[in-house]
């Protein structure tokens, strides 16, 4: 079967190489996960805006970055904008790629546009009946106690 074997000496030499990875992709994950979701925040409510000035901007910001994959976006961001004399180091650009990338996603931003309104209209509604299919309908309602009223 052969005489190959996994030499684990080499990652324990490099140990501390390795940390340093995962020192830099936490770095990288935890801000590009706080750049989502502002960024998510806004479109969100850019795209929940009934004034075209607000609803057209984020709408174009999402199809645009829905349909480019994320490498190009940090291609773009990190030798695009060098061409144009804004150097960004490559750990900047990549946060910012995968920031912008995460906050478009289209089923982060409908689900909480959809729950944003649908606690403004139960808010307003003074009616329990009002909120009861969204509570039926939303994802968790498995997970909640059944109401004995109803």
């Amino acid at each position: 079967m052969g005489g190959y074997f996994f030499d684990f000496g080499f990652i324990y030499r490099n140990l501390p190489i390795f940390w340093s990875g995962l020192g830099v992709t936490l770095e990288v994950s935890v801000l590009a996960m706080a750049g989502a979701v502002v960024g998510g925040l806004v479109i969100a409510f850019g795209r929940m805006s009934r004034r075209v000035w607000l609803f057209a901007p984020a709408t174009a910001y999402v199809e645009f970055l829905r349909n480019t994959p994320v490498l190009i976006q940090m291609f773009g961001l990190y030798f695009g904008l060098a061409v144009l004399g804004f150097r960004l180091s490559p750990i900047t650009a990549g946060v910012l790629a995968l920031a912008g990338q995460n906050a478009k996603t289209p089923r982060a931003v409908s689900d909480f546009s959809a729950m944003i309104r649908s606690r403004t209209s139960c808010a307003s509604s003074n009616s329990s009946r009002a909120c009861a299919p969204i509570v039926g309908s939303s994802k968790i309602a498995g997970y909640l106690p059944r109401n004995s009223q109803t």
